[in-house]
C-alpha cells in the first residue's frame, strides 16, 4: 500500500493512507517519509504492542534481485 501511495503521491496525487505500523523507529520513519511526499497519514494507527513491517532485498550490480 505505502508503495503505490507514494507513486500515486509522485504523480501529484491526492493520497490518503490507511495503514497500521509499530510505535517504533521505522514506523516513525515510515510516518515521516509518508508525510515528506504529501501523503495524509491520519488515518494510520501506531500500535505501541507490535513492530513495523520491514522488508530487506538484496540487488546485484545491475538492480535484478538476489536470491
Amino acid at each position: 500500500g505505502r508503495n503505490i501511495a507514494e507513486v500515486i503521491a509522485r504523480f501529484g496525487g491526492k493520497v490518503e493512507l490507511l495503514s497500521a505500523v509499530g510505535k517504533d523507529e521505522s514506523g516513525h520513519a515510515v510516518l515521516q517519509g509518508c508525510r515528506e511526499l504529501g501523503i495524509q497519514t491520519d488515518l494510520v494507527t501506531s500500535i505501541a504492542s507490535c513492530r513495523t513491517a520491514t522488508y530487506t532485498a538484496l540487488l546485484d550490480g545491475t538492480g535484478e534481485l538476489v536470491g
